[in-house]
């Protein structure tokens, strides 16, 4: 502890930064945007000091549940890690889908994920690991959407709740 005070005492936030980091490392807890020492006006500087700050957004429904999980940029998502898993085991093909927004209205929806299919029920949840996204515009929040195949009657579909981008 005493190593870590007096690297962050040389550093050009002065003592304030040293004193927040320091007592975040006593207490065990990891600051994100939004605390105390992003109220200095380093929050960007703060979140990657200490921790990357993270979103996540879960989708689910009565034949699937699925989430998204991302490293959040101004401009783009990093360890972005998806998950779905059938919860109905009814023979239907479920997937999931991140969605991003956009400050200024920007949409945009990646490719769905489908998890493993050959007619049987998955009951442990199928994953996808360190994908990103970036964007010419800056991201306000993402949601996760979950699709169950359904025929010819289209997907059914289970959205997220919205997580918000603490950078924009």
């Amino acid at each position: 502890m005493k190593t870590q005070m007096t690297q962050m005492k040389a550093s050009k936030h002065g003592p304030w930064k040293a004193l927040a980091v320091a007592t975040a490392a006593t207490a065990g807890l990891l600051m994100a945007p939004g605390t105390s020492l992003a109220a200095s006006g380093h929050a960007d500087e703060a979140a990657h000091t200490i921790a990357a700050a993270t979103g996540r957004s879960d989708a689910c429904g009565s034949r699937a549940c699925g989430s998204v999980t991302v490293t959040w940029g101004a401009k783009k998502l990093t360890q972005v890690s998806m998950s779905v898993r059938d919860t109905k085991c009814d023979g239907k093909q479920v997937g999931v889908q991140l969605q991003v927004l956009g400050v200024s209205g920007q949409t945009w929806g990646g490719p769905v994920h489908w998890n493993r299919y050959d007619g049987a029920c998955h009951k442990p949840a199928d994953a996808w690991y360190n994908l990103h996204f970036e964007a010419s515009w800056k991201i306000r929040a993402i949601n996760a959407q979950v699709y169950v195949k359904n025929g010819s009657h289209g997907p059914i579909l289970y959205p997220g709740n919205s997580a918000d981008n603490p950078y924009t």
